[in-house]
């Protein structure tokens, strides 16, 4: 069985998604049954005795996880997140996605673009996937509009911003990538979000842990114990990745291209001037 959450779904939608799965295992619900406590019990009957796989696709916050958590013995749930945090809490193993290979991404490229790019050089290619980070669904938006474009005017005239779908659906964020990374931007309380939004002033995407540490201390005085707390908030929603060297031990924060293209433009001149003194 299979269910995608979202990031704002609500009580109704919830008990309607309930109803799919119980229907879908053949159960019989009343009208009467309405309660969402009632058709969860229902829910756990049903699967007590069966072998099955659980799917819950993007999810977001615990209290809808927990509601599908009625699996019986011979059952297993898989579900799909991008904050770690729930699933630490909820006692998951962890699974990371790791990042693509460039064969892989160009691959997914190839297969966006519809064939459009068979005679595109493979340099050009790499330089379309060097671009957007080898992020699958950058890659989906980009194939799309490549097939409308070249190649050369595309890398031309890229933006981050620009990697949108031309006729996006109504409430799906995935039609754009500003507007998915903005789900998880806007999720911050709104001191650590400046904080966040702070490190697009690093000339790299690859920064030393001290370096934020020093910045952030400047900006909010924020000591040590409680910055590492906040980066490790930050990896744990996937807006940046940590990487510790077996040599030296050095920890460095890892920050997506297009994700620094996006948190900079949300800065304003006198910002950027005033985060770089």
């Amino acid at each position: 069985l299979w269910m995608t959450l979202g990031h704002e779904i609500r009580p109704l939608q919830l008990e309607h998604k309930l109803r799919e799965w119980i229907k879908a295992l053949n159960g019989t619900i009343l009208d009467t049954e309405s309660n969402p406590d009632t058709l969860r019990n229902q829910l756990a009957e049903l699967l007590k005795n069966k072998a099955c796989l659980l799917i819950l696709d993007d999810v977001w916050d615990k209290v809808p996880l927990e509601t599908f958590q009625v699996a019986g013995s011979n059952c297993r749930i898989i579900f799909s997140t991008r904050d770690a945090e729930i699933a630490r809490e909820t006692g998951a193993k962890i699974q990371s996605v790791d990042v693509m290979s460039n064969d892989m991404a160009i691959e997914l490229l190839d297969k966006w673009s519809q064939g459009y790019l068979q005679e595109t050089p493979r340099q050009y290619k790499e330089w379309i996937i060097d671009s957007i980070g080898a992020l699958p669904l950058a890659i989906k938006l980009a194939g799309a509009q490549l097939q409308t474009k070249t190649t050369e005017d595309w890398l031309k005239t890229f933006e981050t911003r620009k990697l949108k779908s031309k006729r996006p659906a109504a409430n799906n964020s995935h039609d754009s990538i500003e507007d998915t990374f903005a789900l998880s931007i806007n999720s911050l309380e709104e001191n650590d979000r400046r904080l966040y939004v702070a490190l697009s002033i690093f000339a790299t995407w690859e920064i030393p842990e001290q370096s934020i540490l020093n910045v952030w201390e400047e900006l909010s005085q924020l000591d040590t114990e409680s910055g590492k707390d906040l980066l490790t908030d930050l990896v744990s929603r996937a807006l940046c990745d940590l990487q510790i060297h077996d040599d030296t031990g050095e920890r460095t924060i890892i920050l997506h291209p297009l994700l620094k293209s996006l948190l900079f433009n949300k800065l304003d001149q006198t910002e950027r001037q005033d985060l770089h003194r």
